[in-house]
């Protein structure tokens, strides 16, 4: 076993998402919730009304394309989250480079944690997975730990 769950889940199936991004940023979080959906037991449907929330923000340079936060309090049933591009990095950032970045964040509100092989999107770097292998999809071992989650 490659993937590192979170131990947080979303209780119904499909998942819906709230898209609060526009442009080159919706074009890649669109894309990144379509290969979860088609590649894994995990159905992403968008709403704006969702408590799974995409967006973007500019944290300064601390080193992170992106962030995800989620809240998980009782049972381990994740009851809200949201991932963010970090705009100090991510501005004028090609469109599969800003995938690679969405399917990891997204992977983290659906409960996958880091792993140590740069050959998975959930590399603690995903941005790095693109560099060097030229990944912005989900590969085996995420889609065997999201598949384990739903």
């Amino acid at each position: 076993m490659a993937y590192v769950k979170t131990g947080c889940y979303w209780p119904n199936n499909p998942v819906t998402w709230n898209r609060a991004v526009t442009g080159n940023y919706a074009t890649a979080a669109n894309a990144a919730a379509a290969s979860w959906s088609s590649s894994t037991d995990v159905n992403m449907t968008m709403s704006y009304s969702s408590n799974l929330k995409a967006s973007s923000k500019n944290k300064g340079a601390d080193g992170y394309d992106g962030y995800a936060v989620w809240n998980c309090p009782i049972l381990n049933v994740t009851i809200s989250a949201e991932w963010w591009f970090n705009t100090h990095y991510t501005t004028g950032m090609a469109v599969n480079k800003l995938r690679a970045i969405a399917v990891h964040e997204f992977g983290h509100t659906l409960g996958l944690n880091h792993v140590t092989s740069n050959k998975q999107m959930m590399y603690k770097c995903p941005a790095c997975v693109y560099n060097t292998n030229g990944f912005y999809t989900p590969q085996d071992d995420d889609k065997k730990g999201m598949n384990a989650i739903y």
